[in-house]
């Protein structure tokens, strides 16, 4: 399916719990524990070797890590692309890996992906109730007679997704679906917001950088960046637009084809 498995809820909503019963389900050997953080480092996905699912406790990222490699990693393993990867004092190998990822975090994690490929991964799941102060501590204790029984429910929901052919996304986490495509590529939330597309439309480069610096203004993000990687990150998010120079008075000016901004009439209609 090529999904990725995310718990967004509150501290002690039953997270934890439930990635240690399917770690005791699968086999406490075939489970890593990586941080998000981890996976932009030279050994990473050494970790992640022989290893079914890859539980990322606390998925949270710092500005020091490098959140496009770390993109690109789970893209790739979450897609059975084949990997290179480095080991420590061991030659490097060349394999697909098995690993499933199952990410735990109290707060939609932010991670760059100007395309919106990566939120297209994640099936997200939102926990509301805390149990903080009144934890059954001995929960895990007796779940764990249950655990064959927990393993005949996967089989059968195995063999349901099967005949159904695919995972839906619960619709109690459309919200946070949208708001980690926001996260992710910042230049898609403005398209969403400030933009309609349409191969008809053609619009002045400078008039949508202008809005764009102006939406991060009104957003309270520091820098819109430069024109070019803008650019880049705009043909990301809206892959059919086409940029082009045509002559505006006696200079020659770059214009966008298949985008326009929202106008007043566009709002009224929303």
């Amino acid at each position: 399916e090529h999904k990725i498995l995310m718990f967004v809820g509150p501290k002690r909503s039953g997270k934890g719990t439930v990635a240690r019963v399917l770690s005791e389900v699968i086999g406490k050997a075939n489970v890593a524990g990586p941080t998000l953080a981890s996976l932009s480092e030279r050994f990473g996905l050494s970790q992640l070797i022989d290893k079914t699912l890859a539980v990322i406790a606390d998925a949270r990222l710092s500005g020091r890590s490098d959140a496009a490699v770390i993109a690109e990693r789970l893209l790739a393993v979450s897609g059975e692309d084949a990997q290179s990867i480095d080991r420590k004092n061991l030659p490097p190998i060349t394999c697909t890996l098995p690993t499933r990822f199952m990410l735990l975090t109290n707060e939609t994690p932010r991670i760059a992906d100007s395309s919106g490929a990566l939120a297209s991964r994640f099936i997200i799941l939102r926990l509301s109730k805390s149990f903080y102060g009144h934890e059954d501590k001995r929960l895990l204790s007796k779940l764990r007679p249950e655990i064959p029984g927990i393993l005949i429910w996967a089989v059968a929901g195995w063999a349901e997704l099967k005949q159904k052919g695919g995972l839906l996304q619960p619709k109690s986490a459309a919200e946070l679906v949208q708001e980690l495509e926001d996260l992710g590529s910042p230049v898609g939330a403005f398209v969403r917001e400030r933009c309609v597309t349409g191969s008809q439309f053609v619009t002045a480069s400078n008039d949508l950088f202008r809005a764009w610096a102006d939406w991060c203004e009104e957003n309270n993000r520091d820098h819109p960046g430069n024109r070019i990687t803008w650019g880049r990150d705009l043909r990301a998010a809206v892959p059919g637009i086409k940029r082009f120079q045509k002559r505006q008075g006696s200079a020659q000016a770059w214009f966008y084809e298949g985008i326009r901004l929202r106008n007043e009439q566009d709002c009224n209609q929303m």
